[in-house]
């Protein structure tokens, strides 16, 4: 098309709705005129002045297998190692991986206070299986029933690098086996207890907590009535040791389905999740969304002859 016929096309565009405005005012009466003004519209809401915050995952403060670094050009790929891994995603992606330095990394802490003032989410699929180790001896053995263990040392780590970049503290709780009641399977709040009570020893404070990491995706597979059930157990305990502390949830993912998983599962409906009886009472709703994977993750489609990431060029990270 000339550019010639291409400006008689966009005048016809025009003429044409100005004819079909012109039809439809002759017709109806024309509403009112309503100027916008926003000085006096009534407030609804407020963005949190943290809203810019980061996640770092409980197993990069204890230490385990984690996903391993990218190969250097001609570094072979790392092999999958054993486990106790902490979940059962993407294991053959993982490498033994040490704690992260939190008290002596003086670059992590300067560009982590650039976003403050933040919230430091620690929580991640491997929180659900990390029991905290209540003495000040190094880490043990994960007693029966968890993957994972966390000493007050790698805590207090947490809680002085939150200090030290103004970033208020939110976790969630490990509800593996050990972390239940085995006469009915209701979760124990004693090691989230024995965590708000040591916080509070270092002077520090735990501002917002989940019951645990996606429940609507996880291995707990959690029954709407159960999961009202734990989380009440965890606001009678937060109005007990910690009043004021938020109660963040369901923290779910993949409802409709996602580049990992392209179907959804009916366990992973929110709807059902909080459809039990007296429903889960949250101070704050969150939704975990992953907009893109790296390319690592494409690995896992091809166990399934599908395709995870896009193009390279849309992935979160290079491989």
């Amino acid at each position: 098309m000339t550019m010639g016929k291409y400006r008689a096309s966009i005048a016809s565009m025009i003429a044409l709705a100005a004819m079909a405005g012109t039809a439809s005012a002759a017709g109806e009466k024309s509403a009112p005129r309503r100027d916008l003004v926003p000085g006096q519209m009534p407030r609804t809401g407020k963005v949190d002045a943290r809203f810019q915050s980061f996640n770092v995952e409980s197993v990069e403060v204890t230490g385990g297998n984690f996903w391993a670094p990218y190969p250097k050009p001609g570094q072979a790929p790392a092999k999958p190692v054993a486990g106790p891994h902490g979940t059962e995603f993407a294991t053959n992606a993982y490498e033994k991986r040490d704690p992260i330095d939190l008290t002596g990394n003086r670059r992590l802490r300067v560009l982590a206070r650039a976003l403050a003032p933040s919230y430091m989410r620690i929580s991640g699929s491997w929180a659900n299986s990390i029991y905290f180790q209540d003495d000040d001896k190094p880490a043990g053995a994960p007693p029966a029933g968890y993957q994972g263990v966390m000493t007050r040392a790698q805590w207090a780590g947490v809680i002085r690098f939150g200090k030290a970049v103004d970033a208020r503290i939110l976790t969630s709780f490990p509800v593996s086996a050990g972390a239940r009641n085995p006469a009915d399977g209701a979760w124990s709040p004693d090691g989230a207890r024995r965590l708000f009570n040591y916080t509070r020893r270092l002077g520090g404070r735990i501002h917002a907590v989940e019951l645990m990491n996606e429940p609507n995706v996880s291995r707990t597979a959690y029954a709407p009535d159960a999961y009202a059930r734990d989380n009440a157990t965890l606001r009678r305990l937060i109005d007990e040791v910690s009043p004021g502390t938020l109660l963040v949830g369901p923290s779910s993912t993949g409802e409709a389905g996602f580049k990992l998983f392209a179907t959804p599962s009916q366990q992973a409906s929110s709807y059902r999740l909080l459809s039990g009886s007296g429903g889960p009472r949250f101070d704050v709703f969150s939704h975990h969304f992953y907009g893109a994977v790296s390319q690592r993750c494409k690995s896992l489609g091809e166990r399934n002859g599908t395709e995870v990431t896009t193009r390279r060029d849309e992935a979160l990270s290079p491989g």
